[in-house]
């Protein structure tokens, strides 16, 4: 059966007072379900007061650490970034039986409305964006709505996006957010209505 269903975010919804660091580098986060709200696996947000922020969250995956089978009724099927820093050296995002599956929302793999994320190793493979309830289904591996993302390697491959946008979904109004993939990544053998391998509605993403 399926395990751990709570609200936002199967492991630990990340954030709060002070600074929070979380270092993978083995183990699994699989199985997770969101039922209504975003993160499968992993919810990373900074906490504010007023416009202050009280909290500043940096979780880094690598080495042999591995996120799948999580799925959300939301955006993120594996991990969900709202402020802070994501950072990925290595380890797997989605599996070839296993996906991260985001219903009815966006971003199967990674979704990010705000923050950093880096992705320097790694595969981000297999992960789903589904389109449900008239709703999702843009970025089977990356929705990006905020934030700046910078992909210096790994190997982004055969995720796929019901609508837009098998690899990377870009919809940034903000010109201050940039997405930069550099030579080091693989983006391949995605499967998307329109933008197999990245599709900008807005923003700038620059190869």
């Amino acid at each position: 059966g399926e395990a751990n269903p709570i609200e936002d975010g199967g492991y630990p919804a990340l954030g709060g007072a002070g600074s929070i660091t979380v270092t993978a580098s083995g183990g699994l986060v699989y199985n997770n379900i969101t039922n209504n709200g975003h993160g499968g696996g992993i919810h990373i947000v900074n906490e504010f007061y007023g416009t202050s922020i009280t909290s500043s969250c940096h979780v880094e995956v690598k080495d042999v650490a591995e996120i799948y089978n999580n799925k959300c009724y939301g955006n993120g099927g594996g991990v969900y970034v709202n402020g802070g820093d994501f950072v990925m050296n290595g380890g797997t995002i989605g599996k070839s039986s296993y996906p991260n599956i985001a219903h009815h929302g966006n971003g199967g793999g990674i979704a990010v409305d705000g923050g950093n994320i880096t992705i320097n190793n790694g595969n981000i493979n297999y992960n789903q964006a589904k389109f449900e309830n008239n709703t999702g289904g843009f970025g089977g591996a990356f929705a990006l709505t905020g934030g700046i993302a910078t992909i210096t390697g790994g190997i982004i491959s055969y995720n796929n996006a019901d609508r837009n946008g098998g690899g990377f979904w870009v919809d940034v109004a903000s010109a201050s957010f940039i997405t930069t993939i550099k030579g080091g990544a693989t983006v391949a053998n995605n499967t998307a209505v329109n933008g197999a391998g990245a599709y900008v509605n807005q923003g700038q993403l620059v190869i």
